[in-house]
């Protein structure tokens, strides 16, 4: 009995272990998710400023849909 004992408390450790590297990996994802998604937000707020920009100099100075 002595032996399951020793067995189950490295199978327990491993675990363990294994939940930690998980913990670590979510952390680092978290972060860079921290970094990431506001400057992403920036950007989609920069690119629908510039889409209304164009829309309205289109509707101020009637510029069709053809360059030239």
């Amino acid at each position: 009995m002595g032996r399951d004992s020793a067995a189950g408390k490295v199978k327990l450790k491993k675990f363990l272990e294994e939940i930690d590297a998980g913990m670590t990996e979510l952390f680092m994802v978290r972060m860079v998710l921290e970094i990431l998604v506001p400057r992403l937000q920036s950007l989609v707020n920069w690119s629908e400023k510039r889409k209304k920009k164009k829309i309205r100099r289109r509707l101020l100075f009637g510029c069709g849909g053809s360059r030239g």
